[in-house]
């Protein structure tokens, strides 16, 4: 058993106070000490990126569209409220556009972002565009950037053009999956706690760092650590790093 405190990255921002993806989700994660936060990129029609999670707004903006249906003139006619969650508390605020955290990483010097590639606006518009886009939309804090995604060859594709680490998520613990891992050692592999066969043979070992979710425990955190786990994804980052334990990994911006 080691003595190793994990380092909490904020999984879409703070989100269980503040809508999901949101500049205000993200600044407040921050703030809270958070020296990570895991971030979603979905693709407009006219290839302006945004911080979305799912390709169909209902849940998020309550409406029933598909945002890579829309352009970057439409979207300030949409909100990113979460109603379902917040109800009116946050009716006027916007969905942020990816090149908006340009300026948050600046303020915030010592955090990293984590920018997951949405498949399906992979799979409409190109490894290609998506990963050109998003080295245009945020070059100026270019070294604060890791990128993940579950689709491997975007990762490939990111490394050896833009010399980014990334971060690949893998469904399922298997032979096939740990011998991918391997063969391309990215920075991280995260993974659903809940599939790891701690019992079988326990982390994979290599030059990669381990990334759990969603965990909003602070014993889990520390037991998950405790295996071998070095980061653990949290959509309530505030209140894990209230934990006297937890928060001696804190960051300071």
């Amino acid at each position: 058993m080691n003595n190793k405190i994990p380092k909490i990255v904020a999984h879409r921002g703070y989100a269980k106070c503040y809508p999901e993806n949101s500049e205000l989700a993200i600044s407040a994660a921050f703030e809270a000490g958070a020296c990570f936060v895991e971030i979603d990129v979905q693709s407009l029609k006219d290839k302006t990126l945004v911080i979305y999670h799912d390709d169909h707004m209902q849940r998020v903006s309550n409406v029933d569209k598909n945002i890579m249906t829309l352009s970057k003139n439409e979207l300030s006619n949409y909100n990113a409220a979460e109603q379902a969650r917040f109800g009116d508390k946050f009716i006027n605020n916007k969905i942020s556009l990816l090149s908006d955290m340009v300026a948050v990483l600046q303020k915030y010097k010592n955090g990293k972002l984590l920018v997951e590639l949405k498949d399906e606006s992979l799979s409409q518009f190109g490894i290609a565009s998506v990963v050109d886009s998003v080295y245009s939309d945020l070059k100026p804090v270019w070294s604060q950037i890791i990128i993940i995604s579950y689709n491997m060859e975007s990762l490939k594709y990111s490394r050896d053009n833009y010399g980014c680490d990334v971060a690949w998520v893998i469904t399922t613990w298997d032979d096939a999956s740990h011998k991918r891992v391997t063969e391309f050692e990215p920075e991280m592999v995260i993974v659903n706690y809940k599939k790891i066969q701690f019992e079988n043979d326990g982390l994979w070992q290599g030059p990669w760092q381990w990334v759990t979710y969603e965990v909003t425990d602070a014993e889990h955190a520390l037991a998950l650590c405790n295996k071998g786990v070095d980061l653990i994804e949290s959509m309530d980052v505030g209140g894990l790093l209230m934990d006297s334990r937890l928060k001696l990994s804190a960051c300071e911006h």
